[in-house]
């Protein structure tokens, strides 16, 4: 593998993985992907579209042109269990929030570490207040 693709699997050489997501984007319209129950309920409270492609990416949950990203406890298990560092990690999210910003999109970021319950009330106020504000990225810390 490293021979043919300079990576140990596939999918880490960029070119391959850009083809792998373009033509996940084509045949799938989001609900046939993985998500969390979270993302589920968020999306369904909030009446959005879930697992949008944007590029190489998906967005959690898309409500207009806002990108409702959920960080719950399940989120950047490679930085937690060490295989990226905090730099790394940073610069791949930085990549990401870029492509969905160049795309049009505003990001609303859950930040839910410890999955702690959240009242649908709470969140929906929460992100209804950050729609209104003229910033590209809000995040909303849970805990």
């Amino acid at each position: 593998m490293i021979n043919k693709y300079g990576t140990i699997h596939a999918l880490q050489n960029d070119k391959l993985l850009d083809q792998a997501l373009n033509k996940r984007a084509k045949t799938l319209d989001g609900t046939d992907l993985f998500s969390s129950p979270y993302q589920d309920h968020l999306t369904k409270i909030l009446h959005g579209k879930k697992n949008v492609c944007c590029g190489r990416y998906l967005i959690d949950v898309l409500v207009d042109n806002f990108a409702i990203e959920y960080d719950g406890g399940g989120h950047c298990l490679d930085l937690k269990f060490g295989y990226i560092t905090q730099d790394e990690y940073d610069e791949i999210q930085n990549k990401r929030n870029s492509v969905l910003w160049e795309n049009g999109y505003k990001i609303i970021n859950i930040k839910n570490p410890h999955d702690l319950e959240i009242d649908d009330d709470f969140i929906i106020n929460k992100i209804h207040e950050a729609m209104e504000l003229s910033q590209n990225y809000i995040a909303i810390e849970i805990g």
